[in-house]
């Protein structure tokens, strides 16, 4: 076990080396989850809010997800005079270390209050659960309730006082039915009847143990980056759908309970991660979600000013983003939809990497007909006369027409290599030869026509003529997919990043594109960057961006920012672009 209850109850109370200290944050929103389920709990409310039973924003075109319930307040009164929780000095707010569990300790001058939140994942449906501890020489003159707001007729909720000692504490379990179902009572009854006491909340800590033993761990390093790794790996976990049918194994690109979805390229960085970290069970089912898939290919065909933009042929993979059961999505303008294929190239390498670390020849076998027909074969058709991938919309989603971005190229470069890896394995010596063929051309082009030789840059699309029009940290990638850590490439990518896209020195920050606002610090090509970095041996320069991310995170409860700026900081609980790139920086082993 983790820690015992006495160990959880003292956690909340001291500060040690292996917790995070969140004091200095005026306002946080640690997401709960048990990938079915979700909610917040906001740090300075003091409250749980947005019960969600499904972590995606809407199931598809018509469905979308609605809460439960919009919040649960804990109520404490002293002789029948209610305290004011908001007013409390807040002792330390964090996850317990390695798990998904929230624990809030508030000080007022004659009590303690600590609140404990999560989704246990030891069940396989909606459950959430709360503890509330008030700590009390006098316990007896407290007394503690909740307030409940915008409960549904799908919500149950059940509430246990206990008294032992200086404790006082409220124990409240709350399942949801099925969508237009009246709750039943039972499920909670049950549930408290199998949990008494603390043990649902030691029975989760007992789980996420089990579950990171499983885990291959990165060589020995700090306690606070292990803790990093840890909660980094958790917050992966937490985001990847456990509910039956479609929507199992889809790995959501945020932690955002009720408004999540999910970015085919994001899930191809979290699969990756999940592969990296040994938990080969989870990267299985996010591949099979894509694999099974049959909701995707209404962008065929595109028309638009008669022009046709769509793919052409039979495709298996969104070209942008999935709704929470797996229907295809896109964003659309007045330019058009979004029409992304740097996905499908990530996917293959996916595949290939599942497949080498697990000898699993079946999987390949089983899934090959489509792997080749409407994966890979997507890729090699969509080459065009410049020997690049066609015109998309790139990392950025900028909509149509687009433009030719290195970074797809460069994915489908990784893509192709991987296609003719696993063609080869399939006996298919011909269709290995195309993609190889296929992969050379891509290579070639990248070179003769993305790279810049008098300036020493790689350009980040073949449309930008100066370097406002075509610097893009998203070239990154050229390194950690393509270039070997000696070549020419290697060296303009940095290049092009030092030169245009860092805009701080202490400590260094960058920028996705020179076009936007120079203040937006964007954490995926920071991150990407350390990664790149430390393949090149670069490792001091490499670790300087992991202290700066490491720094900013322990203020965040271990959750990634799209961006690093003095306002919002962007949408949280990165996924695929924040978390996973954690785990993939401290398994790359190249620089020890």
């Amino acid at each position: 076990m983790l820690l015992s209850l006495a160990g959880i109850l003292v956690g909340a109370q001291t500060q040690d080396a292996d917790t995070l200290d969140l004091r200095k944050s005026n306002s946080l929103k640690l997401p709960l989850s048990n990938g079915i389920s979700g909610a917040y709990y906001n740090s300075k409310s003091r409250q749980f809010t947005n019960f969600y039973s499904h972590l995606y924003a809407q199931a598809s075109d018509e469905h979308q997800s609605e809460p439960v319930i919009s919040s649960i307040t804990p109520i404490v009164t002293h002789n029948g005079d209610q305290k004011s929780i908001r007013k409390m000095p807040s002792k330390k707010i964090e996850y317990v270390p390695g798990t998904g569990i929230v624990r809030h300790s508030l000080q007022d001058s004659s009590f303690r209050l600590t609140q404990y939140g999560f989704c246990p994942f030891y069940v396989n449906h909606p459950l959430w659960v709360i503890y509330i501890v008030l700590e009390s020489d006098r316990v007896n003159e407290y007394a503690l309730n909740i307030k409940i707001e915008n409960k549904s007729l799908r919500a149950n909720v059940g509430k246990w006082s206990y008294v032992k000692d200086n404790k006082r504490w409220l124990y409240v379990v709350i399942s949801s039915s099925d969508q237009d179902e009246q709750g039943d009572f039972h499920t909670v009854n049950n549930f408290k009847n199998r949990h008494s006491g603390f043990s649902a909340l030691l029975q989760e800590i007992d789980w996420w143990e089990s579950w990171h033993e499983q885990s291959t761990q990165p060589r020995v390093f700090e306690k606070i980056k292990k803790q990093f790794n840890h909660q980094a790996l958790t917050h992966i976990k937490m985001a990847q759908s456990r509910e039956k049918g479609a929507a199992r194994g889809q790995i959501f690109s945020s932690l955002n309970p009720g408004s999540s979805w999910t970015y085919l390229t994001d899930q191809t960085y979290a699969t990756e991660a999940l592969l990296n970290s040994g938990h080969i069970q989870e990267a299985r089912q996010s591949l099979q979600f894509l694999l099974d898939n049959n909701k995707c290919g209404k962008f065929q065909k595109y028309e638009w000013f008669d022009k046709n933009y769509g793919i052409g042929q039979d495709y298996l993979l969104s070209v942008s983003k999935y709704f929470g059961k797996g229907a295809e999505a896109s964003d659309s303008t007045q330019s058009g939809p979004n029409i992304e294929l740097a996905g499908f190239g990530l996917v293959l390498a996916n595949i290939e990497d599942y497949v080498k670390t697990t000898n699993d020849i079946q999987f390949l076998e089983f899934y090959w007909e489509k792997i080749r027909y409407q994966i890979a074969a997507i890729l090699i058709q969509s080459i065009d006369e410049t020997g690049l991938i066609r015109k998309e919309s790139g990392p950025w989603r900028i909509h149509l027409p687009g433009k030719h971005f290195t970074y797809t190229s460069v994915s489908a470069y990784r893509g192709l290599l991987a296609a003719n890896w696993m063609a080869t394995k399939m006996g298919d010596e011909s269709y290995a030869a195309e993609c190889k063929l296929a992969a050379k051309k891509l290579r070639t082009n990248i070179e003769e026509k993305l790279y810049l030789e008098d300036q020493n840059i790689l350009k980040g699309n073949l449309e930008g003529r100066i370097p406002i029009e075509y610097s893009d940290g998203s070239v990154i990638e050229a390194i950690n997919f393509l270039s070997s850590p000696q070549d020419k490439i290697s060296k303009a990518v940095l290049n092009t990043i030092n030169k245009n896209l860092k805009f701080n020195d202490d400590p260094p920050a960058y920028s996705n594109l020179m076009h936007e606002n120079r203040s937006r610090d964007n954490l995926f090509i920071n991150l990407r960057l350390a990664l790149a970095l430390k393949k090149m041996r670069k490792t001091d320069q490499a670790q300087t961006i992991m202290n700066k991310i490491i720094r900013r995170a322990e203020k965040q409860g271990f959750l990634l920012p799209r961006y690093y700026d003095q306002n919002s900081g962007g949408e949280r609980a990165l996924i695929g672009r924040g978390a996973a790139n954690i785990i993939l920086y401290y398994n790359e082993q190249s620089s020890e």
